[in-house]
């Protein structure tokens, strides 16, 4: 006598998002010894949904690694940048900056002058409109101005020198002198600069002075009524600043601190110079880490062209052109690398991409899908690389149906591992030719009436899982099954 339970799963009931079914069955299914248990599948039907570039294949990511070369910026010489030679020169300028409209311009509370390397601009509340007739002559042109300290003195009086090259500037020291006339007691009075950066003339940081106790110019309480004070500067005498980057806008302002402000007029500015460091970018000898850089193509079904073009794209900015040889569907790979002219724009560390590329495929399904054979391609500089294989695009051909169960004979299985989360498989129930384009209903029917002797005398539960030909779990959301517990006698 032969008793047969019918079984009919839909797997979106309970598993939708799962790689298996679980069937659990109210009231076991037991037979004595006497008795066999059997199973039998009896049709089973899939959407072909899953994606043929996906992260559950794992072939969706490739890794690009790259030799770096670092440089280094590194400072070629100290230099001057001729302030005092321009404006504040101690005799009469040749040119009169002022008329020279090229160089010369007034906009409100600035006065600019511009040159082929860097533009000087004064802010000061003090200047008149733009009427030059009614312009004060101030710093730019010589004795015309009075220089009094008040008139460059923060937060409301200032200079702001720009670069004007393509490369940032790197300010390491400063010199500035201030006169005094007068000839009675004027009290002690103590000076100092304070020079700032910016890269975006918004936000300024403070450049530290390398020795805080040699920046100021100190004026001594004087007594004398018939000797006046000479003048105290520091031309030539460049005082330093610890200063490790580059800036394109520089902030100087002065400061001044005194026990009685009595004969501050009689303080000027006689002098200003600034000290730069033009740089440039040396290749380091020390031995880099490669970097190497991840290659994601968005999951999604993919054709040979939309494939071979996504992939064009992602290495494009790496100097690497993709293209699919018509005739055999082999990948070719060409290194585009092109040599950078290395222009030190900033004074900090350059790194540069080497030449030669290195392309990653850490499995099997990966090397399937690019028809690739080894683990790693070398990709030279302007050298063709031809792939061993054609691409391969289909995301399964097999889809493998195990069972939870224990067959009286275990099947025996050598399936590939592709991947990293490859696991091992069970007892399998059927294999399915997944042949059909994508979207579509696979049908399976066991027209042969096969079925398997089992080895359990009770079944409660049952867990089919779902595998392809590389041992990858495959996810099914649309799914339903048809099978059958077959109990006989032995």
């Amino acid at each position: 006598m032969t008793e047969t339970f019918d079984f009919f799963i839909d797997k979106a009931k309970n598993n939708k998002n799962s790689n298996y079914i679980d069937v659990n069955i109210p009231y076991p299914i037991q037979c004595s010894n006497k008795e066999k248990l059997s199973i039998k599948m009896i049709d089973f039907k899939y959407l072909n949904n899953v994606y043929n570039i996906s992260h559950a294949l794992q072939n969706n990511t490739i890794t690009l690694r790259k030799e770096r070369d670092i440089y280094n910026p590194t400072i070629i010489s100290q230099e001057r940048i001729p302030l005092n030679t321009i404006f504040f020169s101690n005799s009469e300028p040749t040119a009169n900056l002022r008329t020279n409209v090229e160089l010369f311009s007034i906009n409100g509370v600035k006065q600019e002058l511009t040159f082929t390397n860097y533009k000087l601009t004064y802010f000061s509340p003090t200047i008149p409109s733009n009427n030059a007739s009614l312009l004060i002559n101030n710093i730019f042109i010589y004795n015309n101005f009075t220089r009094q300290i008040t008139n460059f003195t923060s937060p409301n009086n200032y200079f702001i020198l720009e670069t004007s090259t393509i490369q940032d500037m790197v300010i390491t020291g400063y010199s500035f002198a201030i006169n005094n006339s007068a000839s009675a007691n004027t009290f002690s009075k103590t000076f100092s600069i304070t020079i700032e950066g910016s890269n975006d003339n918004i936000t300024y940081i403070t450049i530290p002075k390398t020795s805080s106790t040699e920046n100021d110019v100190v004026f001594f309480e004087y007594l004398s009524t018939t000797t006046p004070y000479t003048t105290i500067e520091t031309t030539n005498l460049y005082r330093d600043l610890t200063n490790n980057q580059s800036y394109k806008y520089y902030k100087i302002s002065f400061q001044y601190s005194f026990s009685n402000n009595l004969g501050l007029e009689t303080f000027t500015l006689s002098n200003l110079q600034l000290r730069y460091a033009p740089y440039n970018l040396v290749l380091s000898t020390v031995p880099t880490t490669p970097l190497n850089i991840q290659i994601t193509i968005p999951e999604g079904f993919y054709k040979s062209s939309t494939f071979i073009k996504t992939i064009n794209d992602l290495l494009e900015p790496h100097y690497i052109k993709a293209t699919l040889n018509p005739l055999n569907n082999k990948i070719e790979l060409l290194n585009n690398y092109v040599s950078q002219n290395i222009i030190p724009l900033k004074y900090e560390i350059y790194t540069d991409q080497s030449s030669t590329a290195i392309m990653l495929f850490n499995n099997e399904n990966i090397k399937t899908t690019y028809g690739i054979n080894s683990d790693e391609i070398i990709l030279e500089k302007a050298i063709l690389y031809i792939a061993d294989n054609n691409i391969n695009l289909t995301n399964f051909s097999k889809l493998i149906i195990t069972s939870s169960l224990n067959f009286h004979n275990k099947t025996h299985n050598e399936i590939v591992q592709g991947s990293d989360n490859s696991t091992g498989i069970g007892n399998i129930l059927t294999c399915i030719d997944n042949d059909e384009i994508p979207f579509s209903y696979i049908k399976y029917t066991n027209h042969e009436m096969l079925q398997h002797k089992l080895g359990n005398k009770s079944i409660a539960n049952i867990r089919f899982s779902f595998y392809n030909e590389k041992s990858n779990e495959i996810y099914l959301n649309d799914a339903f099954i048809h099978f059958q517990i077959i109990k006989s006698k032995k």
